[in-house]
């Protein structure tokens, strides 16, 4: 009887060792794998939808193309557009809109960089009463550019749930930079074709134009 104990003893030791040894490696590699597996949702994607509103800055909504560095962010205030060479701001109070040429240095804003998730993210991973598996990724600094750019959101949490090898989404929060200003309403969708004319602009004539290209 005491051998059996003992046996007992040894093995809730020997089990409580190898998490206090282990879980960190396992943990992050088992976050990495969700996060691969969350890039499967969204493949095949030739352009890439956000949208979301807060309190402060109202409702506001990016397209991104899935690989040339084109995008359209469009908020209450401004709008950004660009083709990839070429970035207009229009300023929508004063009725003015800013051209200028996209920076040489200028990091990537396109589909394929903010859909990385195992690449330009660190990944963490929890999983709540209910068996769903909460994933929060924080942006690296080579598409920082790109969450400054959309309120400056500081991390992404997608609830995933399980199905078969994959996963699916069921909901995606995010947090400002300042870790209180929460984002509510946020939706990331694939989209098999992006809107006509989304990456390019024309003033009207009436606008004030500041032309900073050389």
């Amino acid at each position: 009887m005491n051998e059996k104990m003992n046996c007992i003893h040894f093995m809730r030791k020997l089990f409580i060792a190898f998490i206090l040894v282990f879980p960190a490696s396992l943990f992050a590699q088992t976050a990495i794998d969700m996060a691969t597996k969350l890039e499967n949702v969204y493949k095949n994607a030739s352009a890439v939808a956000v949208s979301f509103s807060t309190n402060e800055s109202g409702k506001v909504s990016l397209v991104l193309s899935s690989t040339a560095n084109a995008y359209k962010l469009t908020s209450p205030s401004d709008d950004f557009i660009s083709d990839g060479s070429t970035i207009w701001h229009i300023i929508k109070k004063q009725h003015k809109v800013i051209i200028d040429n996209v920076k040489p240095s200028s990091q990537a804003m396109n589909a394929e960089a903010l859909l990385n998730f195992s690449g330009n993210y660190t990944p963490s991973m929890s999983i709540d009463k209910n068996q769903y598996i909460n994933l929060t990724l924080t942006p690296h600094s080579n598409i920082q550019q790109l969450f400054t750019a959309v309120g400056g959101i500081s991390s992404i949490t997608f609830l995933l749930m399980q199905k078969g090898s994959g996963v699916t989404v069921r909901s995606i929060s995010a947090l400002g930079g300042s870790g209180t200003i929460r984002l509510e309403h946020l939706q990331i969708k694939a989209l098999k074709k992006a809107p006509t004319n989304s990456f390019s602009y024309s003033p009207a004539k009436d606008m004030t134009i500041v032309d900073l290209r050389e």
